[in-house]
């Protein structure tokens, strides 16, 4: 009889276990809140429109970022800062000097973007560890391009030379995909697919950016 009394009372016991579990297994996964800072690296590609000054080829890039989610909304400000494109090619190869001394004239091309942003976050969590954010916004992109122009001699001693510097601050349309994967604690790994929308038909320079400037990125996030 007590027995039947203790395997009675052990079923009643993990019936209410299971019970009072099930709701708690069944609760979604919680919306992101806090503040957060993002430690980012991007790859690259030069953003100029005209194929005759494009310099081929992906850089790295870094960058910050600074916001706060309330839930299934909030706001973020980013800093990017990539290196440079460079590219040095030989325009000309010729005899000078009275035919003593073969000469060069060499071109060297710089470019970067630097861009600010301020978008807005839309949060949906997918699952436990998984959320995808959609971000909106907007940019000032500081291009900066650099060209220099040199006559060399055989040994390498300069001629003359030539450089250009110009700068431009563009506005642009920010738009991004977040794929945050809590892996630990306050921490999570953040692929990111990045998309800059300059408004190219206003600027037909031939160092006008493309329409569309996209990048992908991976961070570390850290939520406070």
């Amino acid at each position: 009889m007590i027995n039947a009394v203790r395997v009675a009372g052990i079923s009643l016991l993990s019936a209410l276990v299971l019970l009072l579990a099930a709701p708690l297994r069944a609760q979604p996964a919680p919306q992101p809140r806090g503040a957060f800072v993002d430690g980012f690296a991007a790859a690259v590609w030069d953003d100029t429109r005209s194929q005759e000054r494009n310099i081929g080829g992906a850089v790295p890039g870094y960058g910050m970022a600074f916001g706060f989610d309330s839930g299934t909304s909030g706001i973020e400000v980013s800093l990017h800062v990539p290196q440079s494109h460079a590219r040095t090619e030989v325009l000309d190869r010729y005899i000078c000097g009275g035919q003593s001394y073969t000469c060069e004239d060499v071109e060297t091309s710089r470019r970067r973007s630097i861009d600010v942003a301020v978008m807005y976050r839309i949060n949906t969590v997918v699952a436990r560890h998984l959320t995808v954010t959609l971000l909106l916004g907007g940019a000032q992109v500081y291009r900066a391009n650099y060209t220099g122009t040199a006559t060399t001699e055989a040994d390498g001693q300069l001629r003359n030379g030539n450089t250009y510097k110009d700068t431009e601050n563009a506005l642009a349309g920010a738009a991004r995909a977040d794929f945050e994967i809590r892996i630990m604690g306050n921490v999570a790994v953040v692929p990111r697919l990045q998309f800059l929308v300059f408004p190219s038909l206003l600027d037909e320079s031939p160092s006008a950016p493309h329409m569309f400037v996209g990048r992908p990125e991976i961070a570390i996030r850290w939520r406070f």
